[in-house]
């Protein structure tokens, strides 16, 4: 798994938002008087839009960048147990290779490998997330014929939870 390029959507405009917020926050008093002088003093309006800038972005920014983290860490060990839940398939089978199939949430991220070996090798091992936790898939219970549906992990706010 990997991170969605489409997030990188969401941060992009804030380059764009810089450039255009910087000259109206170069205009209040503090900044401007430490900047070279120009031939007309700063608009009313650009000063106002400035402290704006200051008291209701960027310094409301500086403090959730602060203190957001950590309200994150608790959620975080959640997927770590998770994925330390396979760790006894793979020290039990001592496979080649692990594939896991799906995983329960965004917060998983496994690196995938390009596998040159055929879907029924001896050295690999199958992993799947059932609803619950992960397990091994044992593909020779299978029917060839037989479809396998994997749980359904869309709900982002579950797998957080």
């Amino acid at each position: 798994m990997s991170t969605d390029a489409s997030e990188r959507g969401l941060y992009f405009p804030a380059v764009a938002a810089g450039i255009l917020l910087a000259p109206s926050l170069s205009q209040i008093g503090p900044i401007a008087r430490r900047l070279p002088a120009d031939d007309q003093p700063p608009n009313r309006f650009f000063r106002i839009f400035g402290w704006y800038v200051l008291l209701g972005i960027l310094v409301p920014g500086a403090l959730l960048s602060v203190t957001m983290p950590f309200s994150y860490l608790p959620s975080l060990e959640k997927p770590g147990k998770q994925a330390l839940a396979i760790v006894p398939y793979i020290e039990r089978s001592d496979p080649e290779h692990v594939l896991i199939l799906n995983t329960p949430g965004c917060f998983h991220t496994f690196y995938p490998l390009h596998l040159k070996k055929p879907i029924d090798h001896q050295g690999l091992l199958f992993i799947q997330w059932d609803g619950k936790s992960f397990r091994p898939l044992e593909l020779e219970k299978l029917a060839t014929s037989e479809e396998h549906t994997l749980a359904d992990t869309s709900d982002v706010w579950a797998s957080m939870m």
